[in-house]
């Protein structure tokens, strides 16, 4: 059973409640939604994974699928690709592919990933929680302590192509059980329904935060940002412990500003900008 809240520009009405026609138990999983916000998947080992569809203006769930993955993991994750058109599953020691757009989900099955055995002090570097980044990437952590996240680079891509790599990111610090979570909040109005009744200021957002695209990213030698329509005042370059970081930097025409990150180690970092009317904060990987 789910209780739903319908929340719209006259306050807030509900709870309405559907049965989700599955019952599920607690253990060790994941449920999220795409990020189109149209389909829900929930996985975790003893209950199998199940899908429907999420109308966003009602609120109701339907064409419920059920998928019986019967390996024997005891703990997983899951995670859509940006577009949503892939499902990936992160069972202890299988990645799975699914193609949400396969007339049937579960014949769509593809193995993308085994776990290679390899261990970190003893610790088994597995599979576990699975989360769509910022840059359209898979980042998978482990259930055990880790000092790495695996990485699926290509998520929508078909099959192998989604380039799935063992260990690919590696962490400045150990990390055990927990992944960052991004909450989507870009999904914008509900256009043509009758739920279009949110802010459309959301898009003036997204456009603030593209004039401050940071790229390439990862990096390994020069990270770039655009500079924008502002004047950049100063600019700040911390490690994942807050530490300001010295590193080169200059400005290429008025356009470009340009880092040289060849001598940082592999991992995490962020970049504060301070320009005459705010301050922005970017992230960016180290490889």
């Amino acid at each position: 059973m789910v209780y739903e809240y319908l929340i719209s520009p006259t306050g807030i009405s509900g709870p309405i409640t559907q049965d989700l026609l599955n019952w599920r138990d607690v253990y060790f999983g994941q449920a999220l939604f795409s990020p189109q916000g149209d389909k829900f998947a929930y996985y975790e080992p003893y209950g199998d994974l199940d899908i429907w569809n999420f109308d966003r203006c009602s609120g109701v769930f339907s064409n419920f699928v059920h998928i019986n993955i019967n390996d024997s993991a005891a703990a997983g994750g899951a995670a859509f690709s940006s577009t949503g058109n892939y499902l990936y599953i992160s069972s202890m020691n299988y990645i799975y592919q699914f193609d949400m757009t396969a007339s049937n989900i579960n014949n769509s099955k593809i193995v993308v990933g085994i776990y290679d055995g390899y261990r970190e002090q003893g610790l088994y570097q597995n599979f576990y929680l699975s989360a769509l980044g910022m840059d359209n990437k898979i980042y998978i952590n482990t259930g055990n302590g880790s000092k790495y996240f695996h990485i699926i680079n290509s998520p929508d891509s078909a099959g192998l192509a989604c380039d799935f790599i063992q260990r690919g990111l590696p962490l400045p610090r150990w990390n055990a059980y927990t992944i960052p979570n991004y909450p989507n909040y870009f999904l914008g109005a509900e256009g043509g329904t009758v739920c279009d009744s949110l802010p459309t200021s959301i898009t003036t957002i997204r456009k603030l935060f593209d004039n401050y695209s940071v790229f390439p990213n990862p990096a390994d030698v020069d990270l770039y940002v655009n500079l924008g329509n502002e004047k950049i005042e100063s600019a700040l370059v911390f490690n994942s412990l807050g530490q300001i970081i010295s590193i080169s930097s200059d400005v290429i025409k008025n356009e470009y500003m340009h880092f040289n990150v060849s001598g940082l180690e592999n991992g995490f970092y962020y970049i504060e900008f301070l320009t005459e009317r705010q301050k922005i904060v970017r992230t960016f990987i180290k490889q």
